[in-house]
C-alpha cells in the first residue's frame, strides 16, 4: 500500500481560499506516495488528528511568515501576513515533533519550522545586504566559529564573492537551477547523495526573498548552505525523518537531488504506515 501523504494547502492572499500547486502532488506521486490535501489546522486538537492521520505531511511554500512570531515589526517589503497558515502550521509542526510523523517542509515551510521552534528570519535579504546587516551578520557568525569553533556559524560563512553572488529570487522558468548548494558531511541528505554516487555540491532553484537567519532554532541542525551564508536546509536529528529545504525540488521533476529527497520522505512515511 502507497504511503499517504498529507499536503498542507496553501491559501489564495487575495481572496482566502486553499488550493495546491498541482507539482507537489506530482512529486509525491512520482515517489510512490498518495497525496491529499488538507486545509491549515485551526486548533491543537485538529492539529493532533492531522498528524495522527497521515503516514507523512508535506509543508509547502507561499507567502511570507508574519514576523511578530519572532518578535519583529515587518519590513516594507514584508507580504501581509496570512493568519490562517500563520497560526495553524505552529500547532502542527508540536503536532507532527509530538507524534514523530514524517515531516518535509519546502520554501515557507522550511521557515515555518524555523520559526514555530523559537527561530528568527531575514525578512528582505535584499535589504539586509543594502544596509550591510547581512554581511555584519554573517562576519559575526564567522568570528564566533573562530573563537568557539562553532560548526553551525562556520558552515555558513560565506566565501569572499558570497554576499553580493546570489540571485535567491529567479525569474522564469523556475524549473531551471540557478545556484549552487554544499551539502553537510554527515548529514541525512549528504548521506542519501552518497548512496546514490552523487556529491555534496547541488544546483537549486530559488524563489524566497527572505531567510532562515542564525542560529538555528532549538532541535534543528544545518544539512546545506549557499555559497552567501543563507540556510538551504536544515533537519531535526531527534526525529524519523524531519527536514526542510529552501528551494523548490517540486518545481524540478527532472533533478536527481529532487528524487533523492522525496523518495527518502515516502520511505520514511512507508515505514510508519508499517508500524500503523
Amino acid at each position: 500500500m502507497k504511503p499517504i501523504i498529507g499536503i498542507q494547502a496553501q491559501i489564495d492572499p487575495v481572496n482566502g481560499n486553499p488550493f495546491i500547486d498541482a507539482r507537489y502532488e506530482a512529486w509525491v506521486r512520482e515517489a510512490g506516495g498518495l497525496p491529499v490535501v488538507f486545509s491549515p489546522v485551526a486548533n491543537v486538537e485538529e492539529a493532533r488528528e492531522v498528524a495522527e492521520t497521515f503516514d507523512g505531511i508535506l509543508l509547502p511554500g507561499g507567502d511570507d511568515i508574519d514576523p511578530a512570531l519572532y518578535g519583529e515589526a515587518p519590513l516594507p517589503t514584508t507580504q501581509a501576513p496570512v493568519a490562517v497558515r500563520d497560526v495553524g502550521e505552529p500547532l502542527l509542526i508540536a503536532a507532527v515533533l509530538a507524534a514523530d510523523v514524517p515531516f518535509m517542509a519546502i520554501c515557507r515551510g522550511m521557515q515555518m519550522a524555523h520559526v514555530a521552534l523559537g527561530g528568527a528570519l531575514m525578512q528582505d535579504i535584499a535589504q539586509e545586504r543594502e544596509t550591510g546587516a547581512a554581511r555584519a551578520v554573517s562576519a559575526a557568525n564567522a568570528a564566533r566559529a573562530e573563537s568557539t569553533a562553532d560548526a553551525e556559524s562556520a558552515a555558513c560563512a560565506p566565501n569572499a564573492n558570497g554576499i553580493a553572488a546570489i540571485a535567491h529570487r529567479q525569474g522564469e522558468p523556475f524549473d531551471a537551477p540557478t545556484h549552487p548548494v554544499h551539502v553537510m558531511e554527515n548529514t541525512p541528505l549528504s548521506r542519501a547523495l552518497a548512496d546514490a554516487g552523487l556529491g555534496a555540491d547541488i544546483a537549486v532553484n530559488s524563489l524566497h526573498h527572505q531567510a532562515v537567519r542564525l542560529p538555528l532554532a532549538k532541535g534543528l541542525e544545518l544539512m546545506a548552505c549557499a555559497p552567501d551564508g543563507i540556510p538551504e536546509a536544515l533537519f531535526c536529528p531527534h526525529r524519523t525523518f524531519f527536514w526542510g529545504v529552501q528551494w523548490h525540488p517540486e518545481m524540478m521533476p527532472d533533478d536527481a537531488c529532487g528524487r533523492i529527497i522525496a523518495r527518502a520522505f515516502t520511505d520514511a512515511a512507508s515505514k510508519r504506515q508499517g508500524r500503523r
